[in-house]
């Protein structure tokens, strides 16, 4: 087990960092996801997040998933310049970290949704749903045997929102947050109401028909950038773990550098 690990997770909108000592996460992070910074601009800005929380920017190992191409080789590049190591890139060879990916093209499925079905076989068993509240809401099936079998790409929370908020003049952006009550009073209220409500009944709903076709319940497990405000109010009632795909990934690199293997 490494004794210090800086872990990754780059998505469209964010980075999610996390800083991890004798596989415990001690804190994380985000950054903005921009493909117009340069890997020297990510590497100071890690450093200096690193540092800002205490932890060792020195000599550090570090792993990173990836959906966004155009930003993997920068911050591969970044982390080896800054970092002292290259990094390990979860690419679409899955049988290496000891998942059987089931999908018609492996190649197909984002990394970060196989490090979370792997995260939560591992951490809470299988069967299991993990749905993800990021840029997309993806949910994501482990069978009884502990295989990834497939899931649903649903929109995202925020991206829908703003698609309403960008065709109806009226409507300025809100808080992403529950309102006190169902029935607005206000439409800053009404725009709450229907924005985390919906999502999480859609969720719901999805989980749901899952659970059906497969005839298995098992465990649910919500992640992702919105989470923790969407799941509380599921009737499904996920378990929260904000952090799912930075534990994962940290269980990834224990698996490819106890193997001696980095995949690209």
């Amino acid at each position: 087990m490494a004794p210090h690990l800086l872990a990754l997770d780059v998505g469209n909108t964010f980075i999610a960092g996390g800083y991890f000592m004798a596989g415990r996460l001690v804190f994380h992070f985000q950054v903005a996801s921009d493909t117009g910074r340069s890997a020297d601009e990510y590497g100071l800005r890690l450093r200096q997040l690193v540092e800002l929380h205490g932890g060792e920017a020195g000599e550090l190992p570090s792993v990173l998933c990836s959906v966004v191409p155009p930003l993997t080789a920068a911050l591969a590049e970044a982390l080896a310049r800054y970092f002292g190591a290259a990094p390990v890139v979860v690419g679409d060879d899955y049988e290496a970290l000891g998942i059987d990916v089931r999908y018609e093209n492996p190649a197909e499925v984002g990394p970060d949704r196989v490090v979370n079905a792997l995260a939560t076989r591992e951490l809470y068993g299988a069967p299991a749903v993990v749905v993800d509240f990021g840029t997309a809401t993806t949910f994501d099936v482990v069978s009884a045997e502990g295989a990834y079998v497939g899931g649903v790409i649903a929109p995202g929370v925020a991206v829908s929102a703003q698609n309403l908020f960008e065709r109806a003049a009226r409507l300025a952006p809100v808080d992403f947050t529950l309102p006190p009550r169902v029935v607005g009073r206000n439409t800053e209220e009404a725009l709450r109401a229907g924005i985390i409500l919906g999502a999480a009944r859609a969720a719901d709903g999805i989980v749901e028909a899952i659970q059906e076709e497969r005839g298995e319940r098992g465990f649910l497990v919500a992640t992702g950038g919105l989470a923790a405000v969407v799941a509380p109010v599921m009737t499904t009632a996920p378990r929260l773990d904000a952090e799912l795909t930075l534990k994962g990934l940290a269980l990834v690199y224990e698996r490819l550098t106890s193997r001696g293997e980095q995949t690209s």
